[in-house]
């Protein structure tokens, strides 16, 4: 963006703390604001009928959490909750369908990661298909540090159980063997990538093709 259209669009920027299992809308409950997270992830989840969520996509410092969901729509299609606390700068929806229409290099960054996003639905769609709890995990792990800057997750085996939509006995075992295996460290809550290579070896190929398009389509995520 031009500095003649960030100085229009920042002053109705706030910033504010997200706070881990945060939960930023979900059924019933839309959201009232956009979010730029700048630290931190946010899991976008699909409900389960009563049989807890599993993720269908994250959302880091690449991108935005609010916008697929229309103005005034009182049931999301899910949740955004807040797994990795952090900052985020917030806007509200009148502030920024005002920058939008003044703004086409806006229109197109926000174009760019909806189609991102969109990539990464998809992705994730087939993979929980047709992958491994092992591959699936190993895939998450990376594509979550990819999104904090590799600081360790705060996130109990349950959670990421019920993320893959696994049992939690099959993520313990997973997760000790790969900590035994030095890919991964777990400690008091925190899961930490400890050597990408070695995990990347262990993700399935969903990892890198939902990498390669946010590289594609917003080449600074991953700078």
């Amino acid at each position: 963006m031009s500095q003649s259209e960030l100085a229009g669009f920042q002053p109705h920027l706030e910033e504010v703390r997200l706070d881990h299992r945060q939960c930023l809308y979900q059924p019933g409950s839309p959201p009232t604001r956009i979010y730029f997270p700048q630290e931190g992830l946010i899991s976008l989840q699909v409900p389960l009928n009563g049989s807890g969520s599993i993720e269908a996509a994250m959302v880091g410092r690449e991108g935005l959490v609010g916008l697929p969901v229309m103005e005034g729509e009182s049931q999301p299609p899910g949740r955004a909750l807040v797994q990795a606390p952090g900052r985020a700068l917030a806007i509200s929806w009148p502030a920024l369908m005002a920058a939008l229409r003044d703004s086409a290099a806006l229109q197109a960054l926000i174009a760019s990661h909806l189609h991102a996003l969109l990539a990464q639905l998809f992705q994730t769609a087939g993979c929980n298909a047709v992958h491994s709890a092992e591959q699936r995990l190993a895939r998450w792990l990376l594509a979550a540090s990819d999104r904090t800057g590799g600081r360790a997750v705060p996130l109990t085996h349950e959670g990421l159980a019920d993320m893959l939509g696994v049992g939690r006995p099959t993520v313990s075992i997973i997760a000790r063997n790969l900590q035994d295996s030095g890919l991964i460290a777990y400690r008091r809550g925190l899961i930490e990538v400890v050597s990408r290579a070695g995990l990347e070896k262990v993700a399935c190929p969903c990892y890198g093709a939902v990498r390669h398009a946010y590289q594609r389509l917003l080449p600074l995520s991953y700078s």
